[in-house]
């Protein structure tokens, strides 16, 4: 007998978490309660939905939540230790999803909606399941990194703009001390920088993803690292075209009928961090690779647009990486 659906709506902040229940064939039907976001808190829930359902043998429990962090990761440790099938999506994406007519915002509300988008949404959506130990390590050491790297950008912003509105003895007190806290991140971006690579050498499937990633020309050591967790090394995106859209390196064409014709461009809405790392990584191709440095000079030659030829060469990189992961051989370069 097939099994009917219980939507359960998931909205996660530090302290509690609240939940609305959408029957199938019910969307009138709606349950809600708010738990702590604890280890007592998620039996709770379990509790609080059986004690709404006597025929339990004949439900599926399917939860969504939005990407909160941390914030979920207990509650996500507690679905899969229960075989309980969850999906993990964009807050942007839920709220999109619901037009223009949302009005109210609460914990409540944002459950409710949430619920609603996976009972709306469930054909379409795959169950999540949380990365390895070591890719959630690789995760958080990366973060740490754009954090350092934040506050190092900063630091160097500020100490260099102050001389143009103070005087020179303060300037110069404030210079010399950023200078000092720009070497210690620099010391500590470097330090966690060795642990990414430490951490590469440990873990056997993310170091073969590594050396097969790393192998490209361009794409050096943090750009593998980075590309390897975006991708859940390379579980979340099915081919280099998707990656590519993510990473903000697939052009995408803006027209209606005869009024509208915009010029083929990227959207804004990618990684920008792993953007930059890619157009990094696009520049060292230019030079220590000669088909790729080939195809730069020719289509600058040709009056294409430096950015658009950079772009190119970004998407490029992307496809090497996914089709040299996929053939489970490093790359060979072709000297040209």
């Amino acid at each position: 007998m097939k099994k009917k659906m219980l939507f359960i709506g998931i909205d996660v902040s530090k302290s509690t978490f609240d939940a609305t229940i959408i029957p199938k064939g019910s969307l009138q039907t709606v349950h809600h309660k708010q738990f702590k976001n604890q280890k007592t808190g998620f039996i709770q829930l379990a509790r609080w939905i059986k004690s709404l359902y006597a025929n339990l043998d004949e439900l599926t429990w399917v939860f969504c939540m939005e990407q909160t962090g941390v914030y979920s990761y207990h509650l996500c440790c507690f679905f899969e230790g229960n075989n309980l099938d969850y999906c993990h999506e964009s807050a942007l994406k839920i709220n999109r999803s619901l037009g223009i007519i949302k009005r109210e915002k609460s914990d409540k509300a944002d459950s409710r909606d949430i619920a609603k988008y996976l009972y709306q949404h469930i054909e379409e959506l795959s169950f999540y399941k949380l990365p390895s130990q070591s890719l959630q390590k690789l995760k958080a050491l990366i973060s740490f990194r754009r954090r350092l790297i934040k506050q190092k950008a900063a630091l160097q912003v500020s100490s260099t703009e102050i001389s143009a509105f103070s005087d020179r003895e303060t300037s110069r007190f404030i210079k010399t001390e950023s200078n000092r806290l720009i070497k210690s991140y620099e010391l500590k971006i470097k330090k966690t920088e060795a642990e990414i690579l430490k951490l590469m050498d440990v873990d056997q499937t993310l170091s073969k993803a590594y050396q097969l990633t790393k192998s490209v020309v361009g794409v050096g050591p943090i750009i593998a690292a980075y590309i390897i967790a975006r991708t859940n090394c390379y579980s979340n995106f099915s081919n280099p075209r998707n990656f590519a859209s993510y990473s903000g390196s697939a052009p995408f064409e803006r027209s209606s009928g005869t009024s509208i014709k915009k010029v083929v461009r990227i959207n804004k809405m990618a990684d920008k961090e792993l953007k930059s790392l890619l157009t990094n990584g696009a520049y060292a191709a230019i030079r220590y690779d000669g088909q790729i440095k080939q195809y730069y000079l020719r289509k600058i030659k040709e009056g294409k647009n430096e950015f658009s030829v950079i772009n190119a060469i970004r998407n490029k990189l992307i496809h090497r990486v996914f089709a040299t992961v996929k053939r489970g051989t490093p790359y060979v370069k072709m000297d040209f």
